[in-house]
């Protein structure tokens, strides 16, 4: 007498076989989804401290500044820290030298960029 159908162990051997297929294409998925999240996060913070080289382009060209600071915690996703330092290097020519440092936290881990930037007074 002939039986159709699988045994349990061709059932448990299929499905470990699948199974070990599948993960490899999960683990892809929610790498990409890491880096993603982090691209994204740089490039909103490399935006952010672009408007900052602007807002402190402006206040230059509209007012006499020696030197400024200044801390901001930006409270929407992601959770942003920024440090901004500016000081007039030159009383002469009006050069003024900007750093700009913006961190968050990916993955248990602190990321941070820091930009340089030396502006000059337009007259």
């Amino acid at each position: 007498m002939k039986r159709k159908g699988f045994t349990l162990i061709e059932v448990l051997v299929a499905f470990t076989i699948m199974t070990l297929g599948i993960i490899p294409i999960l683990r892809i998925f929610f790498s990409s989804i890491c880096t993603t999240q982090y691209i994204n996060n740089r490039l909103e913070a490399q935006l952010y401290i672009e408007g900052e080289k602007e807002e402190m382009q402006k206040r230059i060209n509209q007012m006499n500044i020696n030197e400024y600071e200044k801390s901001k915690v930006k409270k929407e996703k992601p959770f942003f820290y920024s440090d901004i330092h500016l000081k007039r290097l030159s009383e002469f020519n009006n050069l003024y030298k900007l750093n700009i440092a913006v961190s968050w936290k990916e993955r248990k881990k602190k990321v941070v960029i820091r930009r340089t930037f030396y502006l000059r007074k337009r007259l």
